[in-house]
């Protein structure tokens, strides 16, 4: 016997800026793919320089509920991407 699998749209991400200009995102995602969801994050001081690849280790905040939350880069402009990305 199988498990039913999930519906999986691309989840909505959310980003906040914290007052101590920390960037916090958050997310649904269903738990049962919790563990194999990877979470990256590319960043560059510049539009000329290449992107610098950070992974991120999300927190499970309960439920199907999941965030990240980056430190300020202490600059006053920084590019981000983000990458959510379901594994096998």
């Amino acid at each position: 016997p199988g498990v039913a699998a999930a519906a999986l749209a691309p989840p909505v991400l959310s980003i906040e800026i914290l007052p101590s200009n920390d960037i916090r995102l958050t997310w649904v995602c269903p738990l049962m793919y919790a563990n194999q969801i990877q979470v990256q994050m590319l960043s560059k001081p510049t539009l000329n320089d290449p992107f610098d690849v950070t992974p991120l280790v999300p927190v499970h905040l309960g439920g199907d509920d999941f965030e990240v939350v980056i430190a300020d880069p202490g600059a006053a402009a920084y590019f981000f991407q983000f990458a959510l990305q379901l594994n096998d």
